[in-house]
């Protein structure tokens, strides 16, 4: 096992500035490089990759509606080996009561390959709702929607997958 764990180097860097007791922005850099693996067990290898850039900036704004409540906007991109990735997310947490919460969220992304001519385009919106019953039990919902259109310089395909959770969680 120890000959298929690469090498992994990297470096972060987090700025955030809260510009007023509801609103704060922030901003991340990583880069990273990951080394090869050589094929073993029948195992393929695995070739290093060069070093890759990840930004991300995020705007985090409380009491955007009413008092209580979260709004998000996140901006991101990718520069890796195989792909740039471009992402927008817009997200909010909202009370409705004291015991009751409401979460909508949107991504979109755009993913461009780097080996080829091919493209990616996701949209997901999702909604996760939680119920607080006790200080230490929540019923929780969560339903979503994947739409990806991917090209491969040849051929658009459209796929979507959906997906619902029910749960509870006991803090104990």
């Amino acid at each position: 096992a120890l000959d298929r764990t690469a090498k992994s180097t990297s470096i972060s860097l987090g700025v955030t500035h809260p510009f007023s007791d509801t609103l704060q922005l922030s901003g991340d850099f990583t880069a990273s490089k990951t080394g090869e693996t050589p094929a073993s067990g029948g195992v393929l290898a695995t070739d290093a990759t060069d070093t890759e850039f990840f930004y991300s900036f995020q705007v985090i704004k409380n009491d955007l509606l009413k008092q209580g409540d979260i709004g998000v906007f996140t901006l991101r991109y990718s520069d890796s080996d195989t792909s740039d990735t471009y992402r927008v997310g817009v997200s909010s947490r909202y009370p409705i009561t004291n015991a009751w919460r409401v979460n909508p969220r949107l991504d979109v992304s755009y993913r461009e390959n780097k080996e080829n001519d091919g493209t990616r385009f996701t949209v997901s919106p999702f909604l996760r709702m939680d119920y607080r019953l006790r200080k230490d039990f929540t019923f929780e919902l969560e339903g979503g929607v994947n739409w990806f259109e991917e090209d491969d310089g040849t051929e658009v395909t459209n796929f979507t997958d959906f997906f619902f959770y029910a749960g509870y969680r006991w803090d104990f």
